[in-house]
C-alpha cells in the first residue's frame, strides 16, 4: 500500500495534511483497481506503432 503522504511530500507537492488524509480512501481505490490491470494486457493491446523500416517503394 503506498504510503501517500510520503508520496506527495517526496514529489515537492505541498498539500496540507488534512487534505491527504481525505484523498487517501479515494488514491488507494484507484490504486488497488489500477495495480492488476497490466498483468491482464496482452501482446496485441500494446499500442506503440509498428513500422517497416524500408521505404515505400521496397527500398
Amino acid at each position: 500500500m503506498p504510503d501517500w503522504k510520503k508520496l506527495a511530500q517526496a514529489n515537492g507537492y505541498d498539500i496540507p495534511e488534512a487534505q491527504l488524509d481525505a484523498i487517501s480512501p479515494a488514491l488507494t481505490t484507484l490504486h488497488n483497481a489500477f495495480a492488476k490491470l497490466p498483468a491482464t494486457l496482452t501482446a496485441e493491446d500494446d499500442p506503440a506503432p509498428l513500422f517497416s523500416p524500408f521505404a515505400e517503394d521496397g527500398r
